[in-house]
């Protein structure tokens, strides 16, 4: 067969056919495939969908949650104001306001900052670099086990502390 629909727009609306079928009643509105995408919106307050890679589910218009079968994941809040995201087990990032305050992890690597305050980085092993105020103030490198601190008065020393 052929597809058919019918209904009175917009309290209700129905159609069908071999390959979806879609519904609205009144703020409500449904869809499937056979490919089995589903979709469910409720306007204009949240939107759910599903398929066979994973679903996710947004609070419209600012907050949501992602999930993908091979493990990666979203989270947001308002927007830009707060953003959680899994990309794998081992690459994980949040950030509130953009890139005000960002913490990401990529393996061995990690990132923290909250600008233009601080901001620090661990590389693979033991190194490290930190620098407050964009390095204006002070600022800290470890290269394996060499050190060296810089800023104000103490530019160029180098050894332990």
């Amino acid at each position: 067969g052929g597809t058919s629909g019918f209904g009175i727009v917009p309290v209700f609306f129905s159609t069908r056919g071999p390959a979806a079928q879609r519904t609205l009643v009144g703020p409500v509105f449904t869809s499937s495939s056979a490919a089995g995408v589903r979709h469910v919106v409720v306007a204009p307050l949240s939107w759910w969908r599903c398929d066979p890679g994973g679903w996710a589910l947004d609070l419209l218009p600012f907050t949501g949650y992602r999930w993908r079968a091979d493990g990666r994941r979203r989270l947001y809040v308002l927007g830009p104001t707060f953003v959680h995201r899994v990309t794998s087990p081992t690459d994980r990032s949040s950030s509130l306001l953009g890139w005000l305050w960002r913490d990401e992890r990529h393996g061995e690597r990690h990132r923290s900052m909250l600008q233009p305050l601080w901001y620090l980085e661990r590389r693979a092993g033991d190194d490290v670099f930190f620098s407050l105020l964009g390095g204006l103030l002070a600022s800290y490198e470890r290269a394996g086990r060499e050190r060296q601190l810089a800023g104000r008065g103490s530019a160029g020393r180098r050894g332990p502390f």
